[in-house]
């Protein structure tokens, strides 16, 4: 038996930097939910259902993005949208950080949401291009792992840092790690050329996919609040689906579509990426379940943080994206639904 191919030192470090990248914007999915009862008494004037945007526009932004930030790598070259992405994610970061309303809170997680949407495919593109075409699983292994790990770990850092020192901090973690990493990347990432072809693609499935896939996770995740059954939900459940399936009508027959939709047939990679996201998923819910000890008053505060956690977020949801260039590969984009604080 042959053995596989070795990855590059260079290989290694693209890993690395793409990996470190997809947990921090993965982990600020879950770990702002630990941060909302100090948020919400710092910005006590705004009420819970304005509040729970700093939630649904974080959600929202990546999931609608996604499919953009993938046509625009491949436009562009890989390296340069995801060193646009991170910057993004880091000037978010900072925002976010500091903010002094609650308004510009919401306005800087919609400005991470961007960045992260912009590095996650871009990202994926340049590990599948660091790894020889025998090594493509493990690769996928190793930075979808990151994106489990952070969903898994999330919850924990986030008490520790905000039992620690306050709410700002699960925003201002980001700043070292991925300033690193952007640093480290305009050093070390391989140049990457713009793919071939990308100006002949359905330019007008860009704004349907962005919009379809908005005006879907807005009802799902605003269902609680405004109601399953109000006009507002069944409207953005209505507006997605229509988009959606324009989307896919256009997918179908352009010559150049934005997500080409053969791509499902390579049920391999997707039992694969599933199987990732599955791991994750499951070490979420382990990591959610921890039970207060019975002393250390320190203690009980840290684990009673874990469980607003577990009361913040009813469930999760994903998002599948698949580069053009990369075969089918599972992105996952979890979604905190029904936000009752």
């Amino acid at each position: 038996m042959s053995e596989l191919p070795p990855v590059s030192r260079d290989g290694w470090r693209t890993v690395g930097i793409s990996s470190a990248a997809v947990f921090m914007v993965s982990m600020e999915i879950t770990v702002i939910s630990l941060a909302f009862p100090e948020i919400r008494d710092q910005f006590s004037e705004t009420s819970e259902s304005a509040l729970s945007w700093i939630f649904s526009a974080y959600n929202i932004g990546v999931a609608s993005l996604l499919l953009i930030g993938g046509w625009l790598s491949e436009r562009y070259g890989h390296k340069r949208i995801f060193l646009t992405g991170v910057s993004i994610f880091l000037l978010g970061s900072v925002a976010a950080g500091f903010a002094v309303s609650s308004e510009m809170l919401i306005g800087a997680r919609i400005v991470q949401a961007t960045g992260g949407a912009l590095q996650a495919p871009s990202g994926l593109a340049l590990v599948l291009a660091a790894a020889p075409p025998a090594r493509h699983q493990m690769a996928i292994g190793i930075w979808g792992a990151a994106g489990a790990l952070a969903a898994a770990a999330g919850p924990t850092i986030g008490a520790l840092l905000v039992d620690g020192f306050g709410w700002r901090a699960v925003c201002l973690i980001n700043i070292p790690v991925i300033g690193l990493a952007l640093v480290l990347g305009r050093r070390w990432l391989p140049e990457t050329p713009p793919s071939p072809g990308t100006d002949a693609v359905d330019l007008i499935s860009v704004p349907l996919a962005g919009v379809g896939v908005g005006a879907l996770v807005l009802g799902i995740v605003q269902g609680e609040t405004w109601g399953w059954s109000s006009a507002a939900v069944i409207g953005s459940f209505v507006v997605g689906l229509v988009l959606m399936t324009a989307f896919v009508v256009r997918s179908s027959r352009h010559s150049a579509p934005l997500f080409d939709l053969g791509l499902y047939r390579l049920r391999r990679s997707l039992r694969f990426a599933n199987s990732q996201r599955s791991r994750g998923e499951a070490a979420c819910a382990r990591s959610c379940s921890v039970q207060p000890p019975a002393s250390d008053t320190r203690s009980r505060r840290f684990a009673r943080r874990l469980h607003q956690f577990r009361s913040c977020s009813s469930g999760c949801r994903s998002s599948t994206l698949v580069l053009k260039d990369a075969g089918a590969v599972n992105v996952n984009v979890n979604v905190n639904v029904n936000v009752n604080v």
